[in-house]
C-alpha cells in the first residue's frame, strides 16, 4: 500500500487489508488479503515502465503513473464520459451532459464488468485503485502536487472506480470512432430534395450526393486479392418512411452540430493513416509498420505512452490517455496499429407512436410502452436537471418528432459487448503470431481497422467489426422502419470482414478508405476516387524496394501535400490548352502547372506559396457553381450542411470535393450521373469560369503581381480543449506550430529486422500534462515539439536492460 511518500511494511499492510476486507466492493476481494510491489522507471522522455507480478499489479502502476502525468486531463475525462461537467463548469456544458447520459446506460457497462473472470475484473481493478492511490498522494500534499486547473476552476478531483475506467473508454472510443450515423440527417436531405424537385429528380440527386459504391475507390485489401463477396445493393427505395417534419429538421441539424461538431459526412471523426511494409518490400529485408493515428492535436497530449511488463505482457506501445489497452504497440514478436474502420454498425429505426401516448411505439402489431430511465444532472450554481431516457426495442431514442408523432431509436451491433471488445484488444497484445492474434481481434464488435507486422517479415489486416444480415431492400443510407417488419437477420461471420495477409504488393495501406473493392459505403462515409491513400500508394509504390528511411519520409511526404489538386489539376491543364493566352484563367493554369501541390512555401517557412492560395480559393468557387445550383446553401435555412462547401479542406477530401469531381467526370465517373450539375455547360467552361473568379478576388487583395502573392501557413494548433469539446487545461496552455501538418496525432514506427524490433514513436506536445500548483508545467510538457515538427522519432524501449540504461527515476509501490 502506498500513502503519501512513505511505504508501508508489508505486515501492515496485511493487516490493514484484513481490517477492511469486508468494505471492499466484490470485485476487488481477490486482492484485499494479498500484496503485491510494483516498480515504475521513467525514462528521459518522461515515460513510464511498470513492472509487475500480476495483472492487479501491472495496471495499478499504470493508473497510478497517468495519474502522475494527466491527473486533471483525466478528471476531466471522466467528466466527459459521465455527463457530470455541469457539476463544475456549470450550465453551458448542459447539452453535452444531457447528450452523454443519452448515449449509452452505465448499468449495461456495469453488468457486462461483473460476468468478467477474476483475472479480466483485475485490469480494471488496478487501474483505478492505481489512480486513486496517487490522488491520495495529491491531496495530503496539495501544495506541491495539485495540478493548477483545479485551483483555478475551482474544484477537486475525485477518486476512480473500474466503472469510471470502462465509461472513459466507452465515450473516447466506441461512442467517438463507432457511433457515428447520418440516417435521420440524410432523410432530412432526401425530404429537402423531392420538397424542392419533386420526388424522382430529388431521388436522383440525392443517390448522386450520398452514393452507395464508387468502384474507382482506391482500397486496403487489394483489386487482385480474392476476398468474401459483397454483393452491391439492389435497387432501394424509401417509399415506407415518414418524412421528417420541419421541426425535426432543425432538431437533428443541432443535435448533430452537438455531437460531431457539424453536420454533413465531413463532420463525423476519422482520418487516420497507416502503412505496413513486408521484408520483401525493404531493400534491408526489414518488415515495418508507420502508424499516424489522426486523432486530434491537443495540449496536453491526447496519447500517452507505456511500457508494461509481467504476468504475460512485455510490450511498450501507446494510446489514448485514458485506454488500457496500448492501441500502437509492439510486443518484440509482433506489432499493431490502427486506424477508424468507419464501417456500418448503428442503424436507426423510425418508431411509429401511439397518437394517444408519445412514449408508447408500435411493434409486431401492438403498441409497447417505452423504458424509460430518469438521469439527476447537477449544475453548478443552478438546480439540478432531471433528464428522462427513453428506449425501446431496438435501443435508446435520439430523437422524437412530434409532429409526425415519429420517434428514432439507435440500434447498435456492438451494444452489450463494448467490454468484451476492450478485454479482446488487451488480450491481443500478448499475441506472438498472427493466428492467435487475429483469433483474439475477432472478439472485438467496434468498427476499426486493425493491422499486424512480425518478426519473420510478415504483414496483415483485419476489418474489425459486428456486421448484421440486414433485411431485403434496406437502405442502408436511411433509417428504418421500427414496426418489426425490417429486424436485423442475424450476423455476419468474423470470417466474412475485409483482411489480407502479406499481399503480393508488399504493402497494407489505409487512410480511412474504402476496404475492399466490392464494400457499399455506410451512411455517413462515402468512399470515392477522390482519396488521400493514392498520395500513400504513389510513394509505395515509386520503387520495388524501399528503405525503413523512404518508408518513414512518407509522413514528411504527405503532411504538406494538398489532397484535392492531383484529381483537379490534370483537368485544368488539359482545358487550359483551349483558353486565350491573355485570359485570367490561362495565367491562373500557368501558375497552378508549376505548383508543387504543397500547402506551404518550401522556401519560405511558415508560408504559403502563390499556386496553393490560387488552389485553395478556386476549389470552394468550382465546388459552388457546380452543385449550388442544384443544392443551395438556403435549402437548409441558411447552413450548407448537406455538401459541405463551406468545409472544403486541403488535409482530407472532402464531400463537396468528391461530388464536384464526380460532375466534371460526367460518364467517366464511378458515380452515375443521372441528373447533369453541369447543367449542358463543359467542363472547360465550369473550370475556366471558376478560375477567373478566383483571380480578380485574390488580384484585389494581394496585387496584380501574382508572383509575390504569400500568406501566412495555417498553424498547427494543439488545442486546450478535449475531443467534446471539454476544457481539458487553462486556455493560455494552447499551443500552435508555424504550418498545419496532415499527419498523425502521433506517429510511431515498428522495424523488425534480423528478429529484433526497434520501436519509436513522437507523441507532442509531450508525455505529460501535469501543471504545477504554481503553474509551472512539468519538463515533459512540451519537449517533444521540436522532434515532432522535424519529423523525429523518439526511441522505445521494450529490452529491459535497454529500459535500465535509459531509466532517470525509479519508483516502487505497494499494493
Amino acid at each position: 500500500m502506498y500513502i503519501g511518500t512513505r511505504l508501508i511494511s508489508q505486515t501492515a499492510c496485511a493487516v490493514m487489508a484484513l481490517l477492511f476486507l469486508t468494505t471492499l466492493p466484490a470485485a476487488t476481494d481477490a486482492y484485499a488479503a494479498t500484496q503485491g510491489n510494483v516498480t515504475i522507471k521513467r525514462d528521459d522522455f518522461g515515460v513510464p515502465h511498470i513492472y509487475a507480478g500480476t495483472t492487479y499489479g501491472i495496471f495499478y502502476g499504470f493508473g497510478y503513473a497517468l495519474a502522475e502525468d494527466q491527473l486533471f486531463q483525466m478528471d476531466m475525462l471522466r467528466r466527459t464520459a459521465s455527463g457530470s461537467v455541469a457539476e463544475v463548469l456549470g450550465a453551458k456544458y448542459l447539452d453535452h451532459d444531457r447528450l452523454t447520459r443519452s448515449s449509452y446506460a452505465a448499468a449495461s457497462l456495469q453488468r457486462q464488468y461483473e460476468s468478467l473472470p477474476p483475472e479480466d475484473r483485475a485490469i480494471f481493478d488496478g487501474y483505478a485503485a492505481g489512480y486513486n492511490a496517487r490522488l491520495k498522494e495529491v491531496l495530503a500534499a496539495r501544495a506541491e502536487l495539485l495540478p493548477r486547473e483545479f485551483t483555478e476552476f475551482g474544484f477537486d478531483p475525485v477518486e476512480w472506480t473500474p466503472l469510471d475506467v470502462l465509461k472513459a473508454y466507452v465515450h473516447s472510443m466506441a461512442l467517438r470512432f463507432s457511433d457515428a450515423n447520418a440516417e435521420i440527417e440524410n432523410l432530412a436531405l432526401l425530404t429537402k430534395l423531392q420538397k424542392r424537385h419533386g420526388a424522382v429528380k430529388g431521388q436522383a440527386l440525392f443517390d448522386q450526393l450520398r452514393w452507395k459504391r464508387d468502384p474507382h475507390a482506391p482500397t486496403t485489401v487489394p483489386a487482385d486479392q480474392n476476398a468474401v463477396e459483397h454483393p452491391a445493393a439492389a435497387a432501394l427505395s424509401s417509399t415506407s418512411l415518414i418524412a421528417l417534419s420541419d421541426a425535426a429538421i432543425a432538431e437533428q441539424l443541432r443535435l448533430q452540430k452537438l455531437r460531431y461538431g457539424g453536420t454533413g459526412p465531413d463532420s463525423f471523426p476519422r482520418a487516420s493513416n497507416i502503412w505496413v511494409v513486408s521484408s520483401n518490400k525493404t531493400a534491408g529485408r526489414e518488415s515495418m509498420l508507420v502508424n499516424g493515428p489522426q486523432m486530434g492535436d491537443f495540449s496536453p497530449s491526447y496519447i500517452w505512452a507505456v511500457g508494461l511488463h509481467g504476468a504475460g505482457f512485455d510490450l511498450v506501445g501507446s494510446g489514448p490517455m485514458a485506454s488500457p489497452w496500448l492501441i500502437f504497440g509492439t510486443n518484440g514478436k509482433i506489432g499493431w496499429g490502427s486506424t477508424a474502420g468507419m464501417g456500418d454498425t448503428v442503424d436507426i429505426y423510425q418508431e411509429k407512436l401511439d397518437p394517444r401516448n408519445p412514449h408508447r411505439y408500435f411493434f409486431n402489431g401492438q403498441y409497447h410502452d417505452m423504458e424509460k430511465r430518469t438521469e439527476t444532472i447537477r449544475v453548478k450554481d443552478g438546480k439540478p436537471v432531471m433528464l428522462d431516457v427513453y428506449s425501446t426495442v431496438h435501443g435508446p431514442v435520439v430523437q422524437f418528432d412530434k409532429d409526425k408523432k415519429t420517434a428514432f431509436a439507435r440500434k447498435r451491433t456492438w451494444d452489450g459487448s463494448e467490454v468484451q471488445s476492450l478485454v479482446a484488444w488487451i488480450h491481443s497484445m500478448k499475441a506472438t503470431d498472427f493466428a492467435t492474434w487475429r483469433a483474439d481481434i475477432s472478439k472485438v464488435t467496434l468498427t476499426i481497422n486493425n493491422y499486424y507486422v512480425d518478426a519473420s517479415g510478415n504483414i496483415g489486416y483485419a476489418f474489425l467489426g459486428k456486421f448484421p444480415v440486414r433485411p431485403a431492400g434496406q437502405d442502408i443510407r436511411l433509417p428504418v422502419s421500427g414496426t418489426g417488419e425490417m429486424e436485423w437477420q442475424g450476423f455476419r461471420s468474423f470470417d466474412s470482414n475485409p483482411s489480407t495477409y502479406n499481399p503480393s504488393q508488399g504493402f497494407i495501406a489505409n487512410w480511412n478508405n474504402k476496404p475492399q473493392p466490392d464494400y457499399d459505403s455506410s451512411d455517413y462515409m462515402y468512399w470515392s476516387a477522390v482519396d488521400h491513400l493514392n498520395e500513400v500508394n504513389d510513394e509505395l509504390n515509386k520503387q520495388k524496394t524501399l528503405t525503413v528511411g523512404e518508408v518513414w519520409n512518407v509522413v514528411a511526404k504527405v503532411s504538406f501535400t494538398d489532397d484535392n489538386a492531383r484529381y483537379f489539376l490534370p483537368l485544368i491543364a488539359a482545358a487550359a490548352a483551349n483558353w486565350p493566352e491573355s485570359s485570367n484563367a490561362r495565367h491562373a493554369a500557368e501558375i497552378l502547372a508549376h505548383w508543387d501541390r504543397n500547402t506551404i512555401d518550401p522556401k519560405a517557412k511558415g508560408k504559403s506559396s502563390a499556386g496553393y492560395i490560387l488552389f485553395r480559393n478556386f476549389l470552394p468557387l468550382l465546388a459552388e457553381r457546380v452543385i449550388g445550383p442544384l443544392v443551395p446553401k438556403n435549402l437548409s435555412g441558411g447552413v450548407d450542411d448537406e455538401t459541405q462547401l463551406s468545409a472544403i479542406s486541403p488535409f482530407f477530401p472532402t464531400m463537396g470535393t468528391k461530388i464536384t469531381y464526380n460532375a466534371l467526370m460526367g460518364s467517366a465517373s464511378g458515380v452515375p450521373q443521372t441528373v447533369d450539375f453541369l447543367a449542358g455547360r463543359s467542363r472547360d467552361i465550369v473550370l475556366r469560369e471558376a478560375l477567373e473568379e478566383a483571380m480578380t478576388k485574390l488580384s484585389a487583395k494581394f496585387g496584380s503581381d501574382t508572383a509575390a502573392w504569400t500568406e501566412d501557413a495555417e498553424p498547427h494548433v494543439f488545442h486546450t480543449e478535449n475531443y467534446a469539446k471539454i476544457p481539458q487545461t487553462v486556455a493560455r496552455n494552447e499551443l500552435s506550430l508555424p504550418a498545419h501538418m496532415n499527419r498523425g496525432t502521433t506517429n510511431n514506427r515498428i522495424i523488425f529486422r534480423d528478429g529484433r524490433v526497434d520501436y519509436c514513436d513522437v507523441t507532442p506536445p509531450g508525455q505529460s500534462g501535469f501543471m504545477q500548483p504554481d503553474g509551472k508545467l512539468s519538463v515533459h510538457a512540451r519537449d517533444q515539439l521540436d522532434l515532432y515538427q522535424n519529423f523525429g522519432c523518439k526511441p522505445q524501449w521494450l529490452n529491459a536492460d535497454d529500459v535500465e540504461k535509459h531509466t532517470v527515476s525509479h519508483k516502487k509501490l505497494t499494493y
